[in-house]
Formats: structure tokens, sequence, C-alpha cells
């Protein structure tokens, strides 16, 4: 998927988005790639959508972004008919 405009579609959003429809079909997201550079701007927006205040330092407001974004793989991972086994397959974005 290539995105344009990250102000316009967010990456958290994105994320979201095919992790629901992925789920529609028992498909677990275990992880996406980001090829090529990425606006900074784009990547505090995880933070903010995370709720990491905007005062904090960048590494920060960073690593809080990346933090938020393995909780969510985890939770999806753990959730009711997420596991393996159980008719569910796994894919990388």
């Amino acid at each position: 998927m290539n995105l344009l405009d990250f102000r316009t579609t967010s990456l958290w959003l994105v994320w979201e988005a095919v992790r629901a429809e992925a789920a529609e079909d028992d498909v677990e997201l275990a992880e996406s790639e980001l090829i090529g550079l990425a606006p900074l701007a784009s990547l505090l927006d995880v933070a903010t959508h995370a709720g990491i205040p905007a005062d904090r330092p960048t590494a920060e407001r960073l690593a809080g972004a990346a933090d938020f974004l393995k909780a969510a793989r985890l939770l999806a991972a753990a959730s009711p008919g997420a596991a393996p086994g159980r008719g569910s397959r796994h894919i990388a974005e």
C-alpha cells in the first residue's frame, strides 16, 4: 500500500483498518514494514494517538509510539480466536 499524505490517512489508522479487514477472515497481522522514508510528523502522529503528550521529548514520543504499536499487536494476538491452531492464519502486511 502506498500512502501519499499521512495527514489524510494516518499510519495508525491504516494499521487498524487492515487489521480489522484481516480479522474478518480470521487472519492476524504479525507485522508491517515501512519501505522508504516517513516524515517525522507521521510517526509523532502515532504518538499523539497513543496518548503521548506533545510536550515530551521527541525520542520519548517515538519510543512511546513504538510501545503502543507493540502492545496493540500483543493484544490482538491474545484475543479469542486469534491463537494458532484455532483456524487463524498469520501473515505479514
